[in-house]
């Protein structure tokens, strides 16, 4: 076979029908190819993924928590004044009218008074740190003054062992008089 047949048959082939099945005159031939190249670009991987991820997040944390807010806000609602039952004193999260802001309080904050005391005891430590630094410096100036050394004039014995031995000497005391008494 030759080439110009194969060619005629296969443009033949590339004719469309007419609707009553007779080969169009107009001769329709698609040629693939042409000047189309392949174009480098930045991969857009990255991109895609943050966007998927921040969608994520986003719709997700916010659909969750508005689902939280829209219960709260329709079937629970805000607190509604009531006298206080004598002998009872209420918590620190019961003050607040809506929920979300009592559950915050009650699981997340700490109590203005529990922190109001947290900082009198860190003023309190301060101020003994402040008074020992000023007995140490009195101290030392006495000891400059009277031309004296620093010294403990006594050895401190922890308890445990003082007891023991006065414990021991009451053993001794008692063996040594019932010795005695037998001679």
């Amino acid at each position: 076979m030759s080439l110009s047949v194969l060619r005629r048959t296969s443009l033949a082939l590339a004719r469309p029908l007419r609707s009553n099945g007779a080969i169009s005159p107009v001769l329709t031939f698609k040629r693939m190819g042409g000047h189309h190249h392949f174009e480098m670009k930045p991969s857009s991987f990255v991109w895609d993924k943050l966007k998927d991820i921040w969608h994520l997040y986003v719709f997700g944390t916010c659909t969750f928590y508005g689902a939280i807010v829209l219960y709260c806000n329709v079937f629970i609602g805000p607190a509604q004044l009531a006298e206080i039952p004598e002998g009872y004193k209420p918590k620190h999260w019961e003050y607040y009218s809506h929920p979300i802001s009592r559950f915050m309080q009650k699981y997340f904050y700490i109590d203005e008074q529990e922190s109001y005391e947290k900082m009198l005891n860190v003023l309190y430590d301060e101020f003994l740190r402040m008074k020992l630094k000023e007995l140490d410096l009195k101290v030392k100036e006495l000891i400059k003054e009277r031309k004296d050394y620093q010294a403990y004039y006594f050895r401190a014995v922890p308890a445990d062992h003082t007891e023991y031995d006065e414990f021991m000497e009451g053993v001794m005391d008692r063996y040594a008089s019932e010795v005695d008494s037998t001679f």
